[in-house]
């Protein structure tokens, strides 16, 4: 019996492309839960990280097809930190005072 081949839509493939391609271009990307947090904590975390970060909201398969498609060394370690609902922040800032900012 021959597998199906299902057709992976445009915007996916456009999504994981600028994903994958934020992970190059910045020198550090975090990844964050957003279960359990309300749309006021989150407006706020962006509202806050303005002009330091690029916050992104993907599904977790899109974040991890997006890892595996980096080309930046040492990244592919991050997979199994990716849980529900995560968030990316793509910054060139100190990851530190980022993370101190959202706590």
């Amino acid at each position: 019996m021959e597998k199906k081949q299902h057709k992976v839509s445009e915007k996916k493939l456009r999504n994981v492309k600028e994903l994958a391609g934020l992970m190059d271009k910045n020198s550090s990307t975090l990844i964050a839960s957003t279960v359990g947090l309300s749309s006021a904590q989150l407006q706020r975390s962006r509202k806050l990280l303005r002009d330091k970060a690029i916050i992104k909201f993907a599904k977790k398969s899109t974040v991890v097809k997006s890892i595996e498609a980096s080309k930046k060394n040492g990244i592919q370690k991050l997979v199994e930190f990716v849980g529900e609902s995560p968030a990316l922040i793509f910054t060139n800032e100190d990851p530190f005072d980022i993370a101190t900012i959202l706590a």
